[in-house]
Formats: C-alpha cells, sequence, structure tokens
C-alpha cells in the first residue's frame, strides 16, 4: 500500500501543470438560464447564436497574482483581431468573453484564439492557444 500510494504520489506532483486552460463554447437560445428553470422568457422565441471563450487559471504559491495578467486575442473570420487585458485579483478564477448576434454575424465567427500568461515585464509565463492560430504582429 505504501509503494502504491508513493508511486502516485511522484506521478502526479512530478509534472508541471499549465497555469491556463481555454474552452470555446456556442451559445444559443438554449444556454440562457431560464431554460434551465422553465421560466418564461421573451429571449428563448428568439433566434439566437454566437460563441464564449472561457478562460480559467490557476497560479502557484511562487505566482503572486497581482504582478501577471492575462492578454486574450480572437482572430475573427473576417481577419479583425480583438484583444483584452484581464488584470488577476485571485490565485484562481474564470474570465469569459462572449460574441452573439449582430457582433458573430458581422465578424463572421472566430478563426482562432490565444490566451497568454504574462508577468510586469511582458514575460511569458504561460499560453495556451487554438489549432490555428497564427503569429500576430505586436
Amino acid at each position: 500500500m505504501r509503494f502504491f500510494c508513493l508511486f502516485f504520489w511522484i506521478v502526479l506532483t512530478g509534472c508541471r501543470g499549465h497555469y491556463l486552460s481555454i474552452a470555446r463554447e456556442p451559445v444559443g437560445p438554449e444556454f440562457l438560464a431560464s431554460t434551465f428553470v422553465r421560466a418564461p422568457d421573451p429571449m428563448r422565441k428568439k433566434t439566437m447564436e454566437g460563441t464564449r471563450l472561457f478562460v480559467s487559471y490557476r497560479l502557484p504559491f511562487s505566482l503572486d497574482p497581482q504582478e501577471h495578467k492575462i492578454v486574450l486575442e480572437v482572430l475573427f473570420k473576417d481577419f479583425s483581431v480583438q484583444k483584452w487585458i484581464f488584470e488577476m485579483k485571485f490565485r484562481s478564477g474564470v474570465e469569459s468573453v462572449t460574441f452573439v448576434d449582430e457582433e458573430f454575424r458581422e465578424r463572421r465567427g472566430i478563426l482562432g484564439y490565444r490566451a497568454v500568461l504574462v508577468n510586469q515585464k511582458a514575460v511569458v509565463i504561460d499560453e495556451r492557444k487554438s489549432s490555428f492560430m497564427p503569429p500576430l504582429k505586436k
């Protein structure tokens, strides 16, 4: 039993994990809160389309959250780029960006995205990106 516990402790603590993760989720009327509680809502009858990006982060104790920020770059299918900077207040959390209806249609959807964890000196600590995200000019 000791060997078993020691083996799993070594395996689970031996690798450095990533501090960032990105999830992409479609947005439609079925994702409204009123759908889950079965409340009447005129928005459910409306045709709604879009997408939502979730950037979750978890910092180790060796990194101070006040000295780091997350830079999110989104490349749209019309080849426009939008950039957000999220200041971090806690060691873990989730930031989200939603594109629905007109904004989503005029940009024709998301082509790629990148989230970068940087410190105050703009040194990249961690980076997560979609499979199609070309290098962008600074």
